[in-house]
């Protein structure tokens, strides 16, 4: 009789990432994944590599990198859907240092949450801190990382089901859509709301900042549920009359988006229209 030969186990599926961020040097990937494991690639090694990795939670969507001038590839913070929590990492090696827990009360009806999720990590430009995002809540956090011990977290009320952002042009103010059909500015040097705009944001993504030869420095977003481009102001010093207030709507390519991206070298807005049909679509030179 012939040997019977065993059936190997299923293998485990591999982590899905959901977001990337590169250090503010460029060396290092920083790559969440849906199951909670962030890892880290060193861009510099030939081929690149994977020098670290951990588990932050069991659900994960964000997370960002240090980009402050002073501490240049030092810390990551990560953000977990589930358990509701920020973990503070080391840059090099993701060492965890710090993890609060996200639980508070939402703004406006000061009800408590047990499971708010962090929908969004960037690092500031202004200081030496991060800002996250939570979703159901609505608070965003201003989490230093410069003296870790002795955590001094600023907690700016902003809007309830706050979704991913995006830095203006000049990297002080953060723009947040939220699916209370708001657009929450954040400013990172006064650490404090600068501006609640009204817009129908709904399911939109993080958008894009540019210069428009027009209208100034402004902030794009587009959403999944429509066609339409919305267009903010984001230059209160040179253009006071058009800041934080939305100034056009413009037809997008397709049914419905939810990444767009750009380059200040670039003259071009690219759009993702993951809905629509249109295979052969021609794209136009319009203005707003």
């Amino acid at each position: 009789m012939g040997s019977r030969s065993r059936s190997s186990p299923p293998s485990k599926p591999a982590p899905v990432p959901n977001r990337v961020r590169a250090s503010a040097s460029g060396r290092y990937l920083y790559v969440i994944s849906r199951d909670g494991t962030l890892s880290s690639i060193d861009l510099y090694s030939d081929p690149p590599r994977r020098t670290a990795h951990v588990r932050i939670g069991y659900e994960a969507r964000a997370v960002g990198a240090s980009r402050h001038p002073d501490y240049v590839d030092r810390f990551v913070l990560a953000g977990a859907y589930w358990p509701p929590q920020l973990v503070l990492l080391d840059g090099q090696t993701l060492e965890p240092l710090r993890l609060i827990s996200t639980r508070s009360t939402t703004v406006g009806t000061r009800r408590y949450h047990p499971e708010p999720r962090v929908t969004d990590i960037a690092g500031s430009f202004e200081r030496p801190e991060f800002v996250a995002n939570i979703k159901e809540t609505g608070h965003i956090y201003l989490f230093p990382y410069d003296d870790y011990e002795q955590l001094n977290i600023v907690d700016v009320d902003a809007s309830r089901e706050l979704r991913a952002g995006r830095f203006a042009l000049g990297d002080r103010y953060y723009l947040t859509p939220a699916d209370v059909n708001a657009v929450a500015v954040v400013d990172t040097r006064t650490q404090r709301l600068a501006a609640q705009i009204p817009a129908d944001v709904f399911g939109a993504g993080p958008g894009v900042s540019f210069e428009h030869p027009d209208l100034g420095p402004v902030w794009m977003t587009s959403s999944p549920l429509r066609s339409e481009l919305i267009v903010i102001g984001t230059d209160p010093e040179a253009h006071p009359e058009s800041a934080w207030r939305q100034l056009a709507t413009i037809e997008g390519p397709g049914s419905g988006s939810m990444f767009m991206a750009t380059h200040p070298r670039s003259e071009n807005l690219w759009v993702d229209t993951p809905l629509s049909g249109r295979s052969n679509f021609e794209p136009e030179h319009r203005r707003v």
